[in-house]
């Protein structure tokens, strides 16, 4: 099944399943072998992490509530699926920070760091 639309030199998927890519010049074609992508369900968080987004999955805005850590951490950090940076944005609220993002749909590794300590969560853009 061809995916309309992607013809630009990277894509991120948002659901799992077995992709390939095929490359055109002219009259020639190749297709490259299939990868496996496993997005992994969103889960709950889990017992011992203070880090709550909503709403999971979402469009233009996420909420963070701040309120269960000791101490206000300074950052949020989004990481892409192969676990690079692509942004970082302040955090200034000490309870609840509204984020305006302008992300391409796809599945982000979200990061705060509260002293020492990295709390990661799974957000998915629509």
């Amino acid at each position: 099944m061809n995916i309309e639309g992607e013809t630009a030199a990277s894509f991120t998927a948002v659901n799992s399943g077995n992709y390939a890519l095929i490359l055109c010049f002219g009259a020639c074609s190749d297709t490259s072998a299939c990868e496996n992508i496993n997005i992994l369900s969103l889960k709950e968080r889990e017992e011992n992490n203070p880090l709550e987004i909503y709403p999971n999955p979402g469009k233009e805005m996420l909420t963070i509530n701040t309120a269960e850590f000791k101490e206000l951490p300074t950052t949020i950090s989004f990481y892409n699926s192969v676990r690079a940076m692509v942004d970082q944005k302040p955090l200034r609220s000490s309870s609840t920070c509204l984020i305006s993002t302008e992300k391409l749909p796809a599945a982000y590794l979200i990061e705060i760091i509260n002293g020492n300590v990295p709390y990661r969560s799974k957000w998915v853009k629509l």
